[in-house]
């Protein structure tokens, strides 16, 4: 798999946002294109392949800084990240993935709670 390299904004920080589905449970007038229900949820297969090319390009990226900047954060977000129905599939195994590499990786996501 080949990656076009993209520069980062800040070379000290590496941080991924990745809106897991346009759905949300909820219609707030302020959020204006935040979401879209009429568009079903990704596959599992499709998330966990994205899953699977997010730490491929992070493991790019990292392999490029020095030992002490070797961190990331994904934050997870959506629509609303908890609506996805594998959710629970995806939080896993992303938190399996990041144990086979060297750098480490804080996953979070935003949810509404309801």
């Amino acid at each position: 798999m080949q990656f076009n390299t993209l520069e980062p904004v800040d070379n000290n920080y590496f941080s991924i946002e990745w809106e897991t589905t346009l759905k949300c449970n909820l219609d707030c007038s302020y959020c204006g294109d935040g979401h879209d229900n009429t568009k079903p949820h990704p596959s599992l297969v499709s998330s966990l392949n994205t899953l699977d090319f997010i730490f491929e390009y992070t493991d790019l990226q990292l392999k490029q800084k020095p030992k002490h900047l070797q961190h990331a954060n994904l934050n997870i977000f959506g629509g609303e990240s908890f609506y996805h129905p594998k959710i629970i599939e995806i939080l896993k195994y992303a938190q399996h993935k990041k144990e086979n590499y060297k750098w480490s990786i804080s996953v979070s996501t935003i949810t509404n709670a309801i």
